[in-house]
């Protein structure tokens, strides 16, 4: 995915921003390895998060806050994590609207935009270009443009609609009114799906934003071929008896995902079709609760594992689910989430909520089907005419293979890179 450039542009160097914690998002992985590898020069700053082993090419410079902070970071998300669900969603949203109702000059000491830590961190080298993963670190982008080289482009890549995150309106005025200011001055938008591009582009008046999947890119830097994990040790690692029609997903601890319902919809299933969820350790003891309360027997967590082996599991489904809640909020109606073309790579059918973006990736592919999923008994209800569409073979191995090759990663890098050799770096 090189293509050809001369060795003017092969010495490009890219500041690529970050404000993904936990875990360093997998689309920011993809797109900076792709770039190292097409021979520019990559520099990775990021807050605090986890990178897991073999995720980025050796080439990519890594630059974020010390081992000891992440550490801390790290220690104290996992005492957040053992609050109930409803308080923490309460602390996140106080934290940013009191920040959102601030005075403008004041905003910079809650570092909503990463500025005093991106300014710190970012090497003084003069970059070609500066890429912004969401709208948390654009603001930092411009500063470090002015600082570093006024001449350099600067790329914008909304991984979500920011400013329509939370039903606030504060919040949606104050970072409605940032993205407005800050858009204007950057050089390429891009983004995840047509909805949020469409969204992006009749909100600001811009004629292009250019769409980027968040395929699945795990072998750009490991290059290894994902397997399905042997029966037994599947079976092994969520403590189940072999037999039934295997469901398998992974959840977090948000609330918009829906993994309460989904849990719930097995109470109302027959034993055979069985639920197999990677969960981490705070949603797993929570799931755990509700299944005993509900005395439900056919739901098997196991343990969250690192995501170059996500694939691995998920290959193992008979069906894979999405019970996204599709609710007032904007941002989480126009989703396509990682787990969608985790999926899709996989090979695996879907059964998902009936969002936008959902219906046009599943439907228009024949991979799966769409479904109203409010509630528990609506989600049992479309897994059990998800699983006899999928036996009675309605989504075929050709389609499924078809859409993996649509939506494999070599072909969003080969389209990020002539994004890059359009503005000459």
């Amino acid at each position: 995915m090189t293509g050809n450039r001369n060795s003017d542009q092969r010495s490009s160097r890219v500041l690529v921003l970050s404000d993904h914690r936990g875990q360093l998002d997998r689309r920011i992985a993809a797109q900076v390895n792709t770039l190292v590898a097409s021979g520019r020069a990559v520099t990775l700053v990021s807050v605090p998060t986890a990178i897991g082993e073999g995720l980025l090419d050796s080439r990519v410079r890594v630059v974020m806050p010390a081992a000891a902070q992440l550490q801390a970071g790290a220690a104290a998300k996992h005492r957040a994590a053992g609050l109930p669900e409803p308080l923490k969603r309460a602390l996140w949203r106080l934290w940013y609207l009191a920040a959102a109702n601030l005075p403008r000059p004041l905003v910079p000491e809650f570092d909503m935009h990463n500025l005093a830590l991106f300014g710190r961190l970012a090497p003084p080298r003069p970059p070609a270009v500066i890429h912004c993963h969401d709208l948390s670190t654009l603001l930092a982008g411009i500063m470090l443009r002015r600082k570093l080289n006024p001449a350099a482009k600067l790329v914008y890549d909304s991984h979500e609609l920011y400013p329509h995150q939370w039903p606030s309106r504060n919040f949606r005025k104050y970072w409605s009114g940032v993205e407005a200011e800050a858009i204007a001055q950057v050089d390429l938008v891009v983004t995840i799906n047509p909805s949020v591009a469409g969204h992006l582009a009749r909100s600001y008046g811009l004629e292009r934003v250019e769409v980027i999947y968040n395929s699945f890119a795990d072998t750009v830097s490991t290059g290894q071929e994902h397997q399905p994990l042997e029966p037994g040790e599947f079976l092994e690692h969520f403590q189940a008896p072999d037999g039934g029609f295997k469901i398998v997903t992974h959840v977090g601890s948000l609330h918009h995902k829906n993994s309460d319902d989904l849990v719930r919809a097995f109470g109302h299933l027959d034993a055979d079709m069985r639920l197999f969820l990677l969960a981490d350790a705070a949603s797993a003891r929570r799931l755990a609760r509700l299944c005993r309360r509900r005395g439900i027997g056919n739901v098997f967590l196991g343990d969250w594992v690192s995501p170059s082996r996500v694939l691995d599991y998920l290959a193992r489904a008979d069906l894979g689910v999405i019970p996204y809640r599709g609710d007032r909020v904007l941002n989480r109606r126009l989703c396509s989430p990682n787990k969608l073309f985790e999926y899709i790579e996989a090979g695996v059918p879907i059964c998902a909520s009936d969002l936008p973006e959902l219906r046009r990736l599943i439907m228009d592919n024949g991979i799966g089907r769409v479904y109203p999923m409010h509630n528990a008994g609506q989600i049992a209800e479309a897994l059990r005419d998800c699983r006899h569409r999928a036996q009675a073979g309605e989504f075929t191995a050709e389609a499924l293979e078809q859409a993996r090759r649509k939506y494999q990663w070599s072909t969003q890098g080969e389209k990020l890179l002539r994004l890059y050799d359009e503005m000459g770096v």
